[in-house]
């Protein structure tokens, strides 16, 4: 869970944000709305991140930890779409 805290703080989105950025990074197509508030809920009542959701969190504090954050930000990469 924290993970996904700190990937939005990285961010400066919504830990909704996070779970909406780490399917389309995963699936390449947004979820649907349905889709991501039951994955939302069940992480906010129990903390049960999907793993593509963990995935691109853990990714984003791991790139900016490295310092490469500014890298990220090439046109067109989901990253930071």
């Amino acid at each position: 869970m924290e993970s996904i805290t700190t990937a939005a703080n990285v961010l400066e989105v919504s830990e909704y944000e996070v779970f909406r950025r780490g399917h389309l990074e995963w699936y390449g197509v947004p979820p649907s709305p349905r889709a991501l508030d039951h994955h939302y809920g069940r992480y906010l009542r129990g903390g049960c991140v999907p793993f593509w959701a963990r995935r691109f969190a853990e990714r984003v504090v791991a790139e900016f930890d490295r310092g490469r954050s500014s890298s990220a930000h090439a046109p067109g990469t989901v990253f930071w779409a």
